[in-house]
Formats: structure tokens, sequence, C-alpha cells
């Protein structure tokens, strides 16, 4: 007669669990919706990220970083505290998003004027001798990080899992190419 251990570990969550992809395929990047899902060593096709036309080569690899949303709820409590939080439980993913020729000069461009717009700003703001000198670099601080950050973003993780990176940020076509994620 077999007793019942209670100190055995459950095996009700093993019987139902279901891998997230087909590891053992050799697709590694896959289409969910809007969402480009890849094992966390995939490289991604090389194509541009946002127009689908040949990337040019060399791809660089780019370290993105996640945290669960609910964490910047601690900007209530402090802003060290979600710092602290942060930089303990981030999730980290190395991909490799492909650009091609024109789209590397637009991003380019984008952050070349992020940088020089916001510290030229700054400069004009501080020497400018105040009234209108002072708003114009105030408002060329603003563009000039609203356009960094708009036109330089190239892609950005949605989830980082230890199994796979959720990516969103690609072009329609990129994405049509791609298989749908099995589930």
């Amino acid at each position: 007669m077999a007793s019942h251990n209670p100190y055995a570990p459950s095996t009700a969550s093993l019987g139902a669990r279901t891998a997230p992809a087909d590891v053992t395929s050799d697709v590694s990047v896959w289409r969910d919706g809007k969402t480009v899902v890849a094992l966390q060593d995939a490289a991604l096709p090389p194509r541009c990220v946002k127009c689908n036309a040949p990337a040019d080569q060399p791809t660089k690899e780019r370290t993105l970083y996640w945290v669960h949303p609910a964490v910047y709820l601690l900007f209530f409590v402090g802003g060290l505290i979600v710092l602290i939080v942060y930089l303990i439980i981030r999730k980290k993913a190395e991909v490799n998003p492909g650009l091609c020729e024109p789209h590397k000069k637009r991003r380019l461009a984008a952050l070349s004027y992020g940088w020089l717009g916001f510290f030229g700003g700054f400069l004009l703001s501080i020497l400018g001798g105040g009234g209108a000198a002072t708003l114009v670099g105030l408002l060329l601080m603003v563009s000039a990080v609203v356009i960094g950050m708009a036109w330089g973003r190239l892609i950005w993780a949605k989830k980082i899992t230890e199994d796979e990176v959720r990516l969103q940020g690609f072009a329609p076509d990129y994405l049509d190419d791609l298989p749908n994620y099995p589930r």
C-alpha cells in the first residue's frame, strides 16, 4: 500500500506545462501579432526592421532590458528605490536588429539632433540672457528629446523571460515574412 508523502513536491503543474515554442525546430524567430518572439540566443533575420529591405551588414548587437511595469509604481515611494529595484530585477537580452542604409542615416540624424539640440538648447537657455532666448532654448531641448527618442528608437522589449524575448517596433512587411508563433 502506497502512503501519501506530505513532503513530496507537487506534480500538478508538471503534467499541464506546455513549452512556449517548439525548441527542437530550426525556426527560432516567430511572429505573434505585432510582436516578434525570439529565443534568447536567436539571431534576427538580416533585414531592416523598419522597411524589410536587406540590412546593411554587419548588424550591431544591442542589449535590451525589461522589468515588469508594476515596478514603476515604486516612484511613489522614491526614485532611488525604483533605481535599486530596477537594477536588481531587470532582465537582459542581446538582439541584432538590422537597418538598411537610409534608416541608419535617419537614425543617426535623429540621435545627433537629439544630443546636439539638447545641449545647444541648454547652453542657449543659460547663456542667452533670459527672456526669449531662455524660452527658445527650453523649446529646443524638449524638441530634441522628443525627436531623438521617437526617430532614434529601433525596437523595444515587450517582455523578456529565461527562454524567449518578445520585441516590438517592427514594420508590417518584416512581420509578414516570419512564421506564426506556435501556441
